[in-house]
């Protein structure tokens, strides 16, 4: 008897969701360059014509919520400027018919909030708190080598708490 594997096989929106789940993660992320806009704008589209807009929708507003955390002004635009090129089918059916408020004005509001600019605010303080942690060891490092300054001075301490 031959072993067969049993393999889910997911309908094809949701592959389609899928695969432009992981495209849109990318452009947050900056690897924009390793993925292919319009496999991202077909696989849209096709969810646009199978009646999943709104999914579409969704994933387009939570990567721009993501995207607004952590990214500084200029490329926060570049990369929502992507990301709603992607989703302009969904844009100009689904939201349009709906008077849904339009994914750039959304994310220029997302950006905005004050919960986002104290989040970005965050995260440059712990990138800086990386990098000066980085500097210290360094700058430690050859302050206390044979002829240092740091030497001389735990010399002049140490001494002076001898007695």
């Amino acid at each position: 008897m031959s072993d067969h594997v049993q393999r889910e096989v997911l309908p094809s929106h949701q592959q389609y969701l899928h695969r432009l789940e992981w495209i849109l993660q990318q452009l947050t992320d900056g690897h924009g360059r390793h993925v292919s806009f319009a496999d991202a704008y077909n696989d849209a589209f096709r969810l646009c014509t199978m009646n999943r807009s709104s999914e579409v929708r969704y994933v387009a507003e939570e990567q721009l919520r993501k995207l607004s955390l952590a990214r500084p002004y200029d490329v926060f635009v570049e990369r929502a400027k992507e990301i709603c090129d992607i989703a302009l089918y969904e844009e100009s059916t689904y939201a349009f018919s709906n008077g849904m408020t339009p994914l750039t004005a959304h994310a220029s509001w997302l950006y905005e909030r004050s919960v986002a600019r104290r989040w970005r605010r965050l995260r440059r303080a712990v990138l800086w708190e990386r990098r000066i942690a980085a500097w210290r060891m360094a700058f430690d490092q050859v302050r206390f080598m044979p002829g240092g300054s740091g030497l001389g001075a735990l010399e002049v301490e140490f001494y002076a708490l001898a007695g």
